[in-house]
Formats: C-alpha cells, sequence, structure tokens
C-alpha cells in the first residue's frame, strides 16, 4: 500500500445474494463487502456473511418458475435488511483492532439490491 492511501474515507461493494434450501425451509442472504479506499485503487479487505433463515411456511411464500425460487419483494427487502445489519456487527468484530477498525459499514437502502438467486 502506497504512503498516500487515505484509511479515514472508505468506499464499500456491497452484494447480496438468495439462495434456497427447500427441503430444510430455508431461505439464505449471503452478504458481500469489498472495502476499497476512497479513490477505489486498492482493496483493503472483504468479508461474506451467510445468514440463514427457517420459513415454516416456506411453500406458501417461495415462489419457483422454472426451478428458479425467489421470494416476495417486501421478504426480499426485510431480509437483505436484517442480513446487511448483521454483516455491520461482524464486520465491526473481527476488523476490531485492525487498519479497517473505522470501516463501518453505512445505512443501505435493500431495495438497491436486485435479486440474485440460486
Amino acid at each position: 500500500m502506497s504512503p498516500d492511501v487515505s484509511l479515514s474515507n472508505f468506499k464499500f461493494n456491497i452484494t447480496v445474494e438468495n439462495r434456497f434450501d427447500s427441503s430444510n425451509k430455508l431461505v439464505f442472504a449471503i452478504v458481500n463487502v469489498e472495502i476499497k479506499t476512497e479513490n477505489l485503487a486498492h482493496t483493503l479487505g472483504s468479508v461474506s456473511v451467510s445468514c440463514f433463515y427457517h420459513m415454516s411456511n416456506y411453500d406458501d411464500i417461495i415462489e419457483v418458475k422454472e426451478k428458479i425460487s425467489s421470494l416476495p419483494p417486501l421478504l426480499r427487502e426485510t431480509i437483505n435488511s436484517v442480513s446487511i445489519s448483521t454483516t455491520r456487527g461482524v464486520m465491526f468484530s473481527i476488523f476490531k483492532g485492525t487498519i479497517l477498525h473505522n470501516a463501518l459499514l453505512p445505512v443501505v437502502d435493500p431495495k438497491q439490491f436486485n435479486e440474485m438467486h440460486k
């Protein structure tokens, strides 16, 4: 890392992927965060956090079309929001005492994440 790299302003690339396990009635939200320098020239770190949720009424709420599962939009936004918040806490814990200690994930609108699923 060059000496002119600022470690006070971070940029975040955030993606959320939803996955499904119908046999166990589970929905997964996998949050990937890449932490970059302010000018996007250097990647300083990254983290992936998988959050899973049991849906007792899985068959009633998960839509399957041509073998592709999807969540209703409001439920997807809620699950993604909770998962991003969980990731924020995980990041605070794992980066404590490192140069990324102050890389606090900002509040983001879960509606900005298009549906990515497998």
